[in-house]
């Protein structure tokens, strides 16, 4: 039998043509960890899978590799970027958190001081939205080759940030209800809490169909997602439960000051309860998914060249179980 390293792009199918007169080889020649054991992969055939977990070994290039590199160009500032996309998840869902924890507080200690118009804890919301939207930034151009139209949209997202904040911190300055011992009610509320309610749903709304187009490009670059791994909890399904909340606001101002319309108050507050809590599990949802890709996204990609050198069949070119995590 002929030394492996005798062979020749023509004898063996273990080449195969890249560019005239370059064989390109099917087994890893440089070092490179599996993307789901961190086994290493080197001297293996790209055609097979991992021999520890038996993850394929494209969904390994994929993670490294630009997976669509016409449309996909290289990240400028990978760090920065996951940085900022983290950012935004986060602070969005700590934002909600506290919307969250201002209406338990009220169940619980209504006389507390920082539920007080424009209180510390009801003055959180607003100032984590901000910081929200100053991660957001980092959606508007993430990386060359996306659509003009998509940076548009992007830029105009984050710019409505700013009104978001304002609405959330009259919010904060309008006194909650404070409830008597043993009462209890869902009805939305009208008048200018029920008018904020539904500015915020629509500011929100909009933030996030305009900001979906890039974060969707930006989601395809993970291999997690083409793994399934990652929940694929979409942007428009999330902004889909917003419209409940506005629904909901909606039938609490036109039912504010009227004993006739009781119903459609507690329909409305039902609504906006429902609402609420798809949109946080939503959120929470957009986080995990943000916070397993942050490392795909700042990681520099590796080009072909890097993974796919020529076939060595060397004692040390063989894979080795001792890959460093």
């Amino acid at each position: 039998m002929a030394d492996d390293a005798d062979r020749t792009p023509g004898s063996d199918p273990a080449f195969a043509p890249s560019t005239p007169g370059f064989p390109l080889a099917l087994e890893l020649g440089g070092d490179l960890p599996c993307v789901r054991c961190r086994y290493n992969l080197k001297g293996l055939s790209i055609r097979g899978a991992c021999p520890e977990c038996g993850t394929p070994m494209r969904a390994t290039l994929l993670a490294v590799v630009d997976p669509r590199a016409s449309e996909l160009q290289p990240i400028e500032h990978p760090r920065l970027v996951a940085a900022g996309v983290v950012l935004w998840a986060l602070a969005a869902l700590a934002a909600t958190i506290c919307e969250w924890s201002v209406r338990l507080l009220t169940f619980v200690d209504s006389s507390h001081a920082s539920l007080e118009p424009g209180g510390m804890v009801r003055l959180l919301s607003p100032a984590l939205t901000l910081l929200s939207g100053i991660g957001a930034v980092a959606l508007i151009r993430p990386h060359p080759g996306l659509a003009r139209s998509g940076h548009v949209m992007a830029a105009i997202g984050a710019g409505l940030y700013l009104p978001l904040t304002a609405v959330l911190g009259l919010k904060a300055h309008v006194p909650l209800p404070m409830p008597s011992p043993g009462e209890w009610t869902i009805a939305a509320r009208g008048g200018v809490e029920g008018l904020l309610g539904v500015a915020q749903s629509l500011l929100m709304m909009g933030i996030l169909l305009l900001l979906r187009p890039n974060a969707r490009r930006l989601a395809a670059r993970s291999i997690l997602m083409r793994a399934g791994m990652v929940d694929r909890q979409t942007m428009r399904a999330v902004a889909a439960t917003l419209s409940m909340c506005m629904v909901g606001h909606l039938l609490g101002v036109l039912a504010a000051g009227s004993t006739s319309m009781e119903l459609p108050a507690m329909i409305g507050g039902a609504l906006v309860g429902i609402g609420n809590v798809l949109f946080f599990m939503g959120v929470a949802g957009i986080t995990i998914d943000c916070l397993r890709m942050r490392r795909v996204i700042a990681s520099p990609p590796l080009s072909p060249a890097d993974l796919l050198g020529p076939a060595r069949t060397r004692a040390a070119d063989r894979p080795s179980r001792e890959w460093s995590r």
